[in-house]
């Protein structure tokens, strides 16, 4: 089951898996999690941006990669399966598919982030 009430992470979140991750972490380490996902995913999606502009399938499957693993960790299986297509897709040597993706991957990983930053950001 995901979250899909307004304010608890639109559907972007496995809710049982973000209730074990805020019960075993707490939130001095979520804060710390808002703040390095908020800059990794920053870094990802720029270089996601220019791997794409250069049809850098490669690039693109390595950062798909990462970001996917980033998701996932966090519970955000809706992106992460995103990730996943795109890294899938440039793997495979469909860079045409992967690209058209990326757009929705994109607003996913932005939705993840603000949801993030404003749950467990600092207070």
């Amino acid at each position: 089951m995901t979250t899909g009430e307004p304010g608890e992470g639109g559907g972007l979140f496995d809710a049982a898996s973000l209730a074990v991750l805020e019960d075993m972490l707490g939130e001095d380490v979520l804060r710390i999690m808002a703040a390095r996902l908020a800059e990794e995913g920053e870094r990802i999606m720029a270089e996601m941006a220019q791997a794409c502009a250069a049809s850098d399938a490669v690039a693109l499957r390595a950062l798909a990669h990462e970001a996917k693993g980033m998701l996932a960790n966090i519970a955000a299986l809706a992106a992460a399966a995103r990730a996943a297509y795109i890294e899938e897709a440039a793997s495979a040597g469909e860079l045409a598919a992967a690209l058209a993706a990326v757009p929705a991957f994109k607003a996913d990983f932005t939705a993840v982030i603000q949801f993030f930053s404003q749950r467990y950001g600092a207070s």
